[in-house]
Formats: C-alpha cells, structure tokens, sequence
C-alpha cells in the first residue's frame, strides 16, 4: 500500500481580541492540512479531511473535603480546605486527592482541497484549508495550581483503501484587548452598618500589560461630612487619612450537576487563595469646609450637593507572580453535554460519578481598608481644636480584571 502522510499546519499562539467575548461574538483560526503520497496516476484526493479544537480541562481537587475553613487574615497562600486526611495519621495523601480530564469539542470543521493535487520530489501533495470559528467567550490557555485549560487540533484524513490518519498539534490561546475601546470596570458597593462609610466606588481604568501595572480611582462617599462640636464655636469634620488594599487571586474548581442544570447549581470542588500584592495611599481628604483639605470633593447631582472622595492608586504585582487572565463560569458555557469525553476511571473507585461539566474559573479582587478620623476645629479662627484616634473600616471585596491589553500602536 502506498504511503500516506497527513501534516498539520497552524499558529502555535492564536490571540482573542476581546476582553470577555460577548454570546454570538466568533474569531477565525486558520491553517491548512497538507496530504502527501507516492506518485500514483491514480491516486485520487482524499474523501474527507476534518479538523477540530478540542478543550481539555484538567483539574485537581480533595474528594475527603466535606467543608471549606474559616478565611483568616491575609496570607500570601492558602488553600480553602478542610480535609480529615490531614487529622489522621494513616491516611494515604495520594487516595485524597483526585486528578480528572475531561475533553470537549469546540469547533469542527471539513477542510476544502485548494487548486489541484501537485507532484513534489516523486510524491503528489495536496493542500487543504481550513478557518475554524473559535468562540470568543471561551476560556483561554490557563494553567493554574489547581489545574489548567489547554487546547488542541486534531486533523484526520480518510481515503480508499487506506487507514485514516490523525495529526495533532497544541495551540495556546490569548486574550487581548484594544485599551482606547475596553469601557471603564465600575463597581459600587455600600456599607449599610458602618457608622462613618456610607459606600464605595471602584473604577479601574485599562492600561496595556507592558508593565504589571494596574490603575484605579477609589470613589468613597461619607456617611456624614460636618457635625456640630461640644461648643457652639466647633465644627467637627471626618477625613480619610489613608486607603490600604490588598490584591488577591482566587483560583476555583467548578462542577455542575450530570443533568446539565444551570451554573447557579454549580459546586465548588476546591479553592485557593493567593495574595498577589498590598499597597496603601495616604493623605487627607474631606469636606471644602475643611481648612487643611486642599482638592474640593463637594459634588452635585440633582441639585443636591454630596461629599465624594476620589483617591487614585495604582497596583503592581511582582513579574514572579504569574498573575492569570481572568476566567469565569459564563466561559463554559460552550458545548453541550453530549460533547463531553469523560476519561476512563477504575472500577474500583466506588461511588464515583464523573459530572457532566468540569471548570476552572480564576477571579481577582482587592480588599480595602479606610482609616479614618475625626478633626475639630474652631469656626471663627479654623485653628485646629482637637483630633480624635483614627478608626479602620473594613471594605468587601471589590472584583477587578486582569487582561492583555493593546496599546494604540499595537492596534494600528
């Protein structure tokens, strides 16, 4: 039988250019497939080439887990887990953890032949192209403590009288952003029990990832800005004196149910937390009626006037950090149930159910604290008249995106 040989040629890097492709959005990756045999007058082209990417995720996690700990204070790393295996002596450290692979088809496509077959060096090569509608939504290459997303692309050809014949090739895919048209990330939350923060705005601006840099202006509105003091002759007046934050990278093994419910039933298999950085800002700011602040924060809207405090700050992580590109559960939602691949487990392994989906999703967040004060002042002289102990108010977590970014001169 003559030889047949199937070669396989694509980019080994294929770039996204969106920041979190929207439903529907599709990006192109194109190669060809190259077919060669012996010289044979008659050999005729193959019956069918097709091409697929396949998505593997590869994910670890602690099946003795049955409840996750109490999140202390900061750490630079940690694991969200508690496991009994580690109370007891005898337990087996390899029998507590669990390794799955799951493989699911995004994109299939026929390749078409281009012009006629031509002779090479005694050999008839033939070309076929193909341009594969990646979805955008998708998660990109993600490798993580916990697991990692990777992709491939699988090439078979089928002729007469001949074995089918496969080739594949891992490809990475990258998310990249245009910065002068990704909008501004905004997120308000409110501190409804504290009794000096009324609430907080995080607006985190796009900058290009030339540099492990990112900005943000954090909003603070006041619980109150000016109150009468002890003496008819006092104003008391509460300033922020320093914003510290925390930056923090949370990696998640995901499941959903075999029956292919919705993401809101989704159990989180395992979790880890890692500290990226910290940094603080300090000054002081407040009310215009106050005589030491310098920038005027009084604003108004509909005619009412509000005290908004906005403080700009910018975070940088260290290169060895390794920060991963954000990946959410709506990034799974690619490929129904029957694209799934479960690998093969032992029998052995009682109790065991492989689920229909396995994700890996990572989310950033920064934590804040405000420090606070309490200055009063004479109204006639605006001299200085007492200063309370300063008060440290604890902020929820605000999300925020880690993204490539393109400059103007990379879009151009």
């Amino acid at each position: 039988m003559d030889s047949f040989n199937l070669e396989l040629v694509a980019p080994s890097t294929h770039h996204i250019n969106s920041l979190r492709g929207e439903k529907g959005e599709l990006a192109t990756l194109s190669g060809h497939a190259i077919i060669s045999a012996e010289s044979n007058p008659s050999f005729l082209p193959c019956q069918s080439v097709h091409v697929r990417l396949i998505q593997t995720v590869k994910s670890t996690y602690d099946k003795s887990c049955c409840m996750k700990a109490t999140n202390r204070r900061f750490s630079f790393e940690k694991t969200r887990l508690f496991c009994p295996s580690f109370l007891s002596p005898t337990a087996n450290p390899s029998q507590a953890t669990r390794t799955d692979e799951q493989a699911v088809e995004i994109a299939s496509l026929p390749c078409s032949l281009e012009g006629t077959p031509k002779v090479h060096s005694g050999r008839i090569i033939a070309k076929y192209y193909f341009s594969l509608e990646v979805p955008t939504i998708i998660p990109t290459t993600t490798e993580t403590p916990l697991g990692s997303v990777t992709y491939k692309l699988i090439a078979s050809a089928t002729a007469a009288d001949r074995e089918p014949v496969t080739k594949s090739q891992s490809v990475k895919l990258c998310r990249q952003a245009a910065s002068q048209t990704s909008p501004l990330i905004r997120t308000a939350l409110e501190f409804p029990l504290s009794k000096l923060i009324l609430g907080m705005t995080l607006t985190q601006q796009p900058t290009p990832r030339s540099e492990p840099t990112l900005s943000f202006t954090a909003t603070i509105s006041p619980r109150w800005q000016t109150y009468p003091g002890q003496r008819t002759t006092e104003i008391k007046h509460l300033v922020v004196r320093e914003l510290r934050w925390y930056a923090e990278e949370i990696v998640k093994v995901m499941s959903q149910p075999a029956d292919g419910s919705s993401n809101k039933y989704s159990i989180c298999k395992s979790e880890k937390v890692r500290k990226l950085c910290k940094g603080n800002v300090k000054g002081y700011w407040g009310s215009d009626q106050n005589p030491y602040v310098k920038q005027p924060t009084t604003i108004t809207q509909d005619g009412d006037k509000h005290v908004l405090i906005p403080i700009q700050f910018a975070i940088r992580y260290p290169k060895h950090a390794a920060v991963i590109d954000d990946v959410d559960l709506e990034s799974y939602e690619f490929g129904a149930a029957d694209d799934v691949c479960p690998p093969p487990y032992s029998p052995s392994d009682q109790g065991y159910h492989m689920e229909a989906k396995r994700a890996i999703i990572v989310q950033h967040q920064l934590k804040f604290e405000i420090i606070t004060g309490e200055d009063t002042f004479a109204i006639k002289t605006e001299k200085l008249v007492e200063r309370k102990p300063l008060q440290t108010t604890v902020c929820p977590a605000f999300p925020f995106a880690v993204c490539e970014y393109l400059d103007s001169q990379q879009t151009q």
